[in-house]
């Protein structure tokens, strides 16, 4: 598990807070994942993890600011725009989902109706050979 409090300036100088480079910063990504992923009780961190790469900068700018109150404010705010993320993505899922169900529902409808004409001509065929039949057997 990983906390904020173990990224402090005295313990890490030159990372975060320090000279900021691309592999620190990924370093901190990639810790606050597992933070996130527990405190949403998410399972998917990878999920999380597309979520938070995929951040406006203005988000995880935040993060290496030195002041606790910006990170735990932006940190809330952060957690709201994943939810919201993720609600709107089950939305569009459920949306989905009810889509594809109304597809084979018809899909169901229109089978169900080619049966029943194959049966009709089926039925068809036989009244026609036993006529047939008949007609022959009377002459």
């Amino acid at each position: 598990m990983c906390h904020f409090s173990n990224m402090s300036a005295e313990k890490n100088p030159q990372g975060i807070h320090g000279s900021s480079t691309w592999v620190d910063q990924s370093m901190f990504i990639h810790s606050l994942f597992g933070f996130l992923g527990e405190m949403l009780g998410l399972q998917q961190n990878q999920e999380i993890a597309q979520e938070i790469t995929n951040l406006p900068i203005q988000y995880w700018s935040a993060f290496t600011s030195s002041e606790p109150n910006n990170k735990t404010k932006k940190t809330r705010k952060l957690v709201r725009w994943i939810n919201v993320r993720t609600e709107e993505e089950e939305e569009e899922e459920e949306e989905e989902e009810e889509e594809e169900e109304e597809e084979e529902e018809e899909e169901e409808e229109e089978k169900k109706k080619k049966k029943k004409k194959k049966k009709k001509k089926k039925k068809k065929k036989k009244k026609k050979k036993k006529n047939n039949n008949n007609n022959n057997s009377n002459n």
